[in-house]
């Protein structure tokens, strides 16, 4: 069993001169670490002796034990580091990389364009025009604060309607079967039927119809009650008890993933806007859990002890309508599911940004470039009918999430469809038969898998493909401008020649397996300045950075446009 070594409590290592925490929840942002430059890593004395150093399943050597040296190139966030030591348990830290290749502000500013362009695309799905534009100007509606703001509003109204409810509850006379004996029995008929068991025998004068001699003790009775367990209180009952504690409890724990964010960011830059919104979001939390208790205390009203809480559609039946009382459960009924749907992109986008800067750039230029791609497919005639980007965890409430080699994004106008896919694989032609089929014909026999690939599609056959790669490096010329790598662009070469459509091919009597081209342009996102060309135009260099001049963006959009001309779109 291994063994903590003396003094490991201290530091064991130090960056640039200052002392690495292993703490579980520092990600020691203090050290100020940023991509492409050197970090010089010394072992102190309190360390065991011999250690080795990992970075992300990667081992670090040196030429002189003691002293390493680190360079995080393209891949600025969050690092984790392990130090290995004979009979010590492995230690392990985090260490935050900031980017260089973008500011602080346009890192934050990339997540919230992320989240708002998958909002507008779903959307686009879901919504005419016109509630479209009412939702982008809700785009908020994802903030916990504003989730939290609409629900406190409907539980304070929400408290005197159910005072009114719990005065007179709706009930209804319903048949309802009970035991007794035969002496409760007024007349034999098909609402009383005899339960197995003891039998009393009659004197022979009192028998009826003359023979009749033995007549059950215990018997069922059908007679009508009045019952609370009508739809009416159903409906309140699934209401209190499922759903308002079921989306308060999600805006709490989005307010708690908010607050952990903004806590890290205000330690780190002190700004007062953070720090007023931490102590909102705290509010929130607390609040949020005081609402839910409420809620579920008055689902335990006596009238809706006996009712059923099954789940059931909010159908408007006459009482719900008109009812004083029951119809203003209602109409908050109907706010709570038109206002509080929740559209969550929080924890994808989270999630991305807890790893490498250049997977979330990479995940922003693809979501930019399909914003672009499909506002310019709908001026040209084409039909948004799938986006599978998003899906229901729950009623009303939608979680994002990007999903790999499949129809992400589809749009159709007459025989052609148009189909997002993000990761698309394209494997070997070799591993598919004779199958039809997109392959790679790589001479090394390997697959080929871009970033992004629109698919066209002209009667259920492949017919054009566009390829894009999302690049988060650059190289810098002598006169200051950022272009594309060298290696990038061959890249984009390799995807135009070996992605390739496979079919047979019939001719009279004879049948041959073809591999046609299909790759009408392949391009580079990149954070650069340089709008590229090569190969008479088929690849291309697109240079994306968030918040860029409308002219730029303007720029690149008539550069797609020509990319979707090319390909007879």
């Amino acid at each position: 069993m291994a063994t903590p070594a003396s003094g490991v409590d201290g530091a064991w290592l130090t960056i640039n001169g200052q002392p690495l925490s292993f703490a579980p929840d520092n990600d020691n942002a203090a050290l100020n670490l940023s991509e492409y430059r050197v970090c010089y890593i010394k072992v102190t004395s309190s360390a065991p002796h011999p250690i080795s150093i990992v970075i992300d399943e990667v081992p670090l050597h040196t030429e002189h034990y003691g002293l390493w040296q680190w360079r995080p190139e393209h891949y600025a966030g969050l690092y984790r580091l392990t130090v290995h030591a004979p009979g010590v348990a492995p230690r392990t830290a985090w260490l935050r990389v900031f980017p260089q290749k973008l500011t602080q502000r346009l890192y934050e500013q990339m997540k919230s364009e992320l989240a708002a362009l998958s909002l507008d695309l779903w959307f686009r799905l879901l919504s005419p025009a016109v509630e479209r534009a009412a939702f982008g100007r809700r785009l908020e509606e994802t903030s916990p604060v504003h989730d939290y703001k609409q629900i406190r509003g409907l539980v304070e109204k929400l408290g005197p309607v159910l005072l009114q409810i719990r005065r007179r509850p709706h009930s209804r006379l319903q048949p309802a079967a009970r035991s007794g004996d035969w002496q409760a029995v007024a007349r034999l008929s098909g609402e009383a039927q005899p339960l197995p068991g003891p039998c009393l025998e009659l004197p022979a004068l009192r028998r009826p119809y003359g023979h009749v001699r033995y007549l059950p003790q215990e018997w069922q009775l059908q007679e009508s009650q009045l019952s609370y367990d009508v739809y009416e209180n159903r409906l309140l009952k699934h209401f209190l008890q499922r759903q308002l504690p079921a989306r308060l409890s999600l805006i709490e724990e989005r307010a708690k993933a908010e607050a952990e964010r903004r806590a890290a960011l205000y330690q780190r830059y002190h700004n007062e806007e953070d720090r007023a919104l931490l102590e909102r979001l705290r509010r929130v939390i607390a609040e949020c859990q005081q609402m839910r208790q409420r809620c579920l205390f008055w689902s335990s009203e006596p009238f809706l002890k006996t009712v059923q809480a099954a789940a059931l559609p909010g159908k408007a039946t006459q009482v719900l309508l008109k009812h004083p009382a029951y119809s203003r459960f209602f109409q908050l009924y109907l706010q709570f599911q038109q206002r509080l749907m929740v559209v969550n992109t929080e924890r994808y986008v989270n999630e991305l940004g807890q790893r490498k800067v250049s997977e979330l750039y990479e995940m922003w230029s693809v979501f930019t470039i399909t914003h672009l791609a499909v506002e310019l497919l709908e001026e040209r005639g084409y039909r948004l009918v799938s986006n599978t980007t998003f899906y229901e965890v729950e009623k009303r409430y939608f979680e994002f999430e990007v999903r790999k080699n499949v129809a992400s994004i589809a749009l159709v106008k007459g025989d052609r469809e148009v189909v997002f896919k993000y990761e698309p694989y394209y494997p070997h032609a070799s591993t598919v038969g004779t199958d039809p089929a997109l392959v790679s014909t790589l001479s090394s026999g390997g697959p080929l898998t871009p970033d992004m690939a629109i698919e066209v599609y002209r009667q259920g056959e492949p017919w054009r493909v566009l390829v894009f790669d999302a690049k988060y490096r650059w190289q810098r010329s002598p006169s200051g401008q950022y272009y594309a790598k060298e290696q990038d662009i061959n890249k984009m070469l390799s995807y135009r020649i070996n992605i390739r459509y496979q079919y047979l091919r019939r001719t009279s009597g004879n049948v041959q397996l073809q591999r046609k081209r299909i790759v009408t342009s392949a391009s580079i996102l990149y954070p650069g300045t340089e709008l590229q060309e090569e190969d008479d135009g088929h690849i291309r260099a697109f240079p994306l950075i968030p918040g860029q001049a409308e002219r730029r963006v303007a720029a690149i959009r008539a550069r797609l446009n020509e990319l979707l001309t090319a390909a007879q779109l």
